[in-house]
């Protein structure tokens, strides 16, 4: 059985190496595809993770009142972020 410290140094490992390598597959992934495009990509990618495991933990998806204020959230971070 893990302890509380052992999970926090596998989650930060974790991490670690998801963040680390994220910048090697954007350089590699622009290489074959337009930025904009290959951002967009990993954006799908990330939020069907994301409903993926809120469904395997029991969790119900954003109502659609929600949604709405998910989303202006969303687009600020994706255009902030990616000009």
């Amino acid at each position: 059985m893990y302890t509380e410290n052992a999970k926090a140094i596998v989650a930060w490992i974790n991490v670690c190496v998801i963040w680390g390598t994220t910048y090697l597959v954007i350089r590699i992934g622009v290489g074959h595809m337009p930025p904009m495009l290959f951002a967009g990509i990993r954006w799908v990618i990330a939020g069907v993770v994301f409903i993926a495991v809120l469904k395997w933990r029991g969790r119900s998806l954003p109502k659609a009142n929600e949604i709405v204020h998910l989303a202006v959230v969303g687009l600020t971070l994706i255009g902030f972020g990616n000009g």
